[in-house]
């Protein structure tokens, strides 16, 4: 016997209701999925400076914001860095000694540094949504 509180409702009832906002208000969830996007960039950047210690200033200007598209009927938007030896500092690559050097997965510690922030904004912009929908 277990006690204690279900929240499976609740996170059933918080995708329906972004499902909604969606709907009934897209260019403001468009406005907000990109505010979302640059908040990741510098995120990345930030993270960047503080994990690369090289002056590689071709690499930390590169991060950039793609366009925010569909995909299996979910808006999505991504964050990347262009920069033709992104790929090396992110998953490692070998030294011309034949050493192996570590990546340094700036993307991915990113990420899990900025999904607390980004749940709180969500929540924040569900809310100010069902304001705007009350007060018509």
């Amino acid at each position: 016997m277990q006690t204690g509180f279900y929240f499976d409702e609740l996170e059933d009832y918080k995708k329906n209701l972004l499902q909604k906002s969606l709907k009934s208000f897209p260019d403001e969830t468009n406005k907000f999925l990109k505010c979302e996007q640059k908040g990741l960039q510098k995120e990345m950047q930030k993270t960047s400076k503080w994990l690369v210690k090289k002056k590689m200033g071709y690499y930390h200007k590169s991060f950039k914001i793609g366009k925010i598209y569909k995909r299996d009927g979910n808006l999505c938007g991504r964050a990347y860095n262009n920069a033709r030896h992104a790929h090396l500092i992110e998953t490692g690559h070998k030294n011309k000694d034949g050493t192996w050097q570590e990546g340094k997965h700036v993307m991915e510690i990113s990420k899990t540094n900025y999904k607390e922030e980004f749940y709180k904004n969500v929540e924040e912009f569900l809310f100010n949504g069902i304001d705007k929908v009350g007060k018509k």
